[in-house]
């Protein structure tokens, strides 16, 4: 009997009937769903951590300055009209940006009005030219002049 497949009751369904092929894809979309999840949770990790490595330095003490910014930050205040000199300058950093507290000197003669003004003008003129730096506080100092003995 040639062309007769007998089949005897131990035959088994294929190996990959279609319950088995549910099953195996459903496996399979667990893993990929916890794969993704494996990824977001890796990069929201990265991301924490990112942005805790700035929050460990101090924030409400003075940062060790970057003498650049510092310098920077001199020579803005130094544009303005009036502002004889800058005797402090002091930079914290709070997140990623900086905090400037400065004191300028100006003549001594000079009206509380138009000294006040002065010191609108360097903090704009700070915030305009460096844009790290969230605010200024200017505290305005008479300029000492130094009085030379009488020959």
């Amino acid at each position: 009997m040639r062309g007769i497949i007998a089949v005897t009751p131990s035959h088994r369904p294929p190996r990959f009937s279609a319950s088995a092929f549910r099953s195996s894809a459903a496996k399979v979309t667990r893993r990929r769903t916890i794969g993704r999840a494996v990824a977001a949770a890796a990069v929201i990790a990265w991301n924490g951590w990112r942005l805790l490595l700035p929050g460990g330095e101090r924030i409400d003490g003075p940062l060790p300055p970057d003498r650049e910014l510092v310098e920077q930050i001199r020579a803005v205040a130094g544009t303005i009209s009036g502002v004889d000199g800058v005797e402090k300058c002091f930079v914290r950093k709070m997140g990623y940006q900086f905090f400037v507290d400065m004191h300028l000197e100006v003549d001594p003669q000079m009206t509380v009005e138009h000294s006040h003004r002065i010191g609108h003008e360097v903090k704009n003129k700070v915030r305009a030219e460096i844009p790290s730096v969230r605010d200024v506080l200017i505290h305005i100092e008479p300029l000492k002049r130094e009085t030379k003995p009488a020959p």
